[in-house]
């Protein structure tokens, strides 16, 4: 588990993680990897993981909770 500050600074929710996690090595074996968080983390750590880690979609669960920009009234 890696905590991650953003210091208050604005940007996109979930950036920051989606850059930590690709910038750091996985360990040996088998994985399964719980994603939830906004939209675009959520996809994008996903696609990360399959298609640069090889990682079986299986394997990976996810879910976008909220868009980032999105009203959210439905």
């Amino acid at each position: 588990m890696r905590w991650l500050h953003r210091d208050g600074r604005g940007g996109v929710p979930g950036r920051l993680a989606l850059h930590t996690v690709m910038s750091t090595p996985l360990p040996q074996g088998p994985l399964h990897t719980w994603v939830a968080g906004e939209s675009g983390l959520a996809t994008g750590l996903r696609r990360f993981l399959v298609k640069e880690r090889e990682m079986p979609k299986s394997h990976v669960s996810f879910l976008g909770y909220w868009k980032h920009g999105g009203s959210g009234v439905g």
